[in-house]
């Protein structure tokens, strides 16, 4: 077992002050409002940050090189309700934000086609002028400073046609930075059409996951921020420049491990993997949450994040302005230093061919998208210091822990199947399985009763379960009803 491994995952659970005050305040705000998983909340409220800033700011790496601030992330949770409402206020930004582009071009749509009828005509106007012009011969040439051709003189009816030609209207497009259900094509379309930023959501995510498989190029490119080519029109060759497109995935941890278990190797050396933070919650649902809400905090990153994604599509109007580059500071690059020397060292402690070591080879990047976010959120400017990255180390570090849990072994697989079970047993009213019974709540790969018991085990050994008594097994990671008093205390 690798678990941890060395990496530093915080006395208090989820480090989430390494989001910074902005991203890192409304997460916690909002799990004191909710009592959902601060982990879930957090790396959702990532993800989103991440899609907003990536148009407006990319972040010099050691090398010199901007790197973009796109994230992918993926949450496994059980409960569906408890992925929409842990991501819901922070989508809200997105949500209002597309929504005001698509009203303010259905508005313009009309007044654009009438703009449109207007320069054709004017077009057919120049057009006959020009014709005329050549019949009557009244196009003079002049001979070349050299003597040897002649060379045609400008007139002013083509110079007045070349004109209007340059000034065509163009038809106006939303600027579509979401999208709920993509195909491959329409995602290139949508970056064509103007806009170099995109976010993809899928709370049910096991489809789009396999897809990665397939889709494994565009993937990363989009990551690392290099052109994409489109040869989907016509035969025609199209190439979108340096696109950004962050992805936020949700989906059951069963269905995941079981991917991992067909194409997780796959998937690992393709380097999707590597590209993806992944959490997998460690807390147990707080049934307290606040009675009081407040939504100060959560506020202010709606605000901030607006502000971010029309300040995108004005540099995406002015002719795709250059993204703002943030720089880390010289201290930042000694203490990168330091922690790839860590990571190195943890991946080197891995067998040859874990699916986890790509992952830790890329943690200093995720780590530079993650300050960069907080950065533009926190609305500072200059070089990122150093206190800001000793913040977000820690954070980094949980997610590697997460990474180093999930795709070190079978056995992580045999405990999620487990864990899935005992929800499975709690939608139907049962709190602590026998067991003699968990095989019934079972599906997936791992079914012999040696799984089982290899995944209960792991399971006990990580603390998200318990053995009441000796013969049933309750999962620690959903609210338990209160035991009721013996006859002693009455």
């Amino acid at each position: 077992m690798y678990r941890n491994a060395g990496l530093q995952n915080g006395p208090f659970g989820y480090p989430w002050t390494g989001l910074g005050s902005t991203i890192g305040n409304a997460a916690f705000e909002h799990h004191k409002n909710t009592g959902l998983p601060l982990e879930n909340i957090g790396t959702f409220a990532l993800g989103v940050a991440c899609g907003i800033s990536q148009d407006i700011v990319d972040v010099v790496g050691p090398d010199g090189k901007p790197e973009p601030t796109s994230e992918n992330v993926l949450v496994l949770e059980e409960s569906v309700r408890g992925k929409d409402k842990a991501l819901g206020p922070f989508l809200a930004v997105l949500r209002d934000f597309q929504n005001a582009q698509v009203d303010l071009a259905s508005m313009s749509g009309s007044r654009n086609a009438v703009n449109h009828r207007i320069w054709q005509i004017q077009k057919g106007v120049l057009e006959a002028r020009y014709r005329q012009m050549l019949t009557n011969g009244m196009t003079p040439t002049l001979e070349s400073p050299d003597g040897r051709s002649s060379v045609f003189e400008d007139p002013g009816e083509l110079r007045a046609l070349k004109l209007h030609l340059s000034i065509e209207p163009k038809p106006v497009h939303s600027s579509v930075v979401l999208h709920d259900s993509y195909t491959r094509v329409g995602l290139r379309k949508s970056l064509l059409r103007g806009h170099r930023s995109a976010v993809i959501l899928d709370s049910e995510a096991k489809n789009a996951i396999r897809r990665m498989r397939t889709e494994a190029v565009d993937v990363n490119n989009t990551w690392d921020g290099k052109d994409i080519a489109d040869t989907s029109a016509k035969d025609t060759y199209q190439r979108v420049a340096a696109p950004r497109v962050s992805r936020i995935l949700a989906t059951q941890p069963a269905p995941f491990h079981e991917i991992m278990r067909t194409i997780g190797q796959e998937l690992s050396e393709q380097g999707t993997l590597a590209r993806m933070l992944v959490s997998w919650r460690q807390s147990e649902f707080d049934m307290h949450s606040s009675m009081h809400p407040t939504t100060d905090f959560i506020q202010r990153f709606y605000e901030v994040g607006l502000a971010l994604l029309y300040e995108s599509v004005e540099m995406s109007r002015g002719g795709h302005a250059p993204r703002r580059q943030v720089r880390l500071s010289v201290n930042v690059q000694n203490a990168e230093k330091e922690k790839r020397a860590h990571y190195e060292a943890v991946a080197a402690s891995l067998p040859p061919d874990s699916i986890a070591r790509p992952s830790l080879r890329r943690a200093l990047q995720h780590a530079r998208r993650a300050v960069s976010a907080s950065h533009a959120f926190d609305c500072l400017t200059g070089d990122i210091s150093i206190e800001a990255y000793c913040k977000v180390a820690p954070l980094i570090d949980w997610y590697m822990d997460r990474a180093l849990e999930i795709f070190v072994h079978p056995s992580q697989q045999k405990a999620a199947m487990v864990e899935s079970a005992l929800f499975a047993a709690w939608n139907f009213g049962v709190k602590a399985v026998p067991m003699n019974q968990l095989k019934l709540y079972c599906n997936g790969t791992y079914r012999k009763q040696s799984d089982i018991e290899e995944g209960v085990r792991v399971l006990i050994s990580w603390g998200r379960a318990a053995l009441d008594g000796r013969s049933a097994l309750y999962s620690r990671m959903i609210p338990q009803p209160p035991k009721p008093l013996g006859k002693s205390a009455i």
